[in-house]
């Protein structure tokens, strides 16, 4: 997460001009992930900010090296990491 109010304006303009040349692979272009928790059946945790994923975006790529490809495009990735999961829809009627 940046520390000033000026590095998230600058990370947010790097953010769009990245969407905008990939425009044609982005899905959603993501949200930010402010806190999150860890549920299990007999707990309720609240995870440190940076040891969980603080954002994300949905791209459709056409394989495994395209996804990495753009993941490595990632205007801040040098502040970070990029988790790439495929999404598999469940048919749950």
């Amino acid at each position: 997460m940046p520390e000033t109010f000026e590095e998230g304006e600058k990370d947010l303009a790097a953010l769009k001009a990245w969407s905008k040349s990939f425009d044609k692979f982005v899905v959603n272009p993501g949200s930010v992930l402010k806190q999150s928790l860890i549920v299990t059946s007999d707990n309720v945790e609240t995870v440190t900010p940076g040891e969980t994923l603080s954002a994300y975006a949905e791209i459709e790529a056409r394989n495994k090296d395209e996804a990495v490809k753009i993941a490595k495009s990632w205007p801040i990735l040098d502040s970070g990491f990029v988790l790439i999961s495929e999404v598999v829809d469940m048919e749950l009627d």
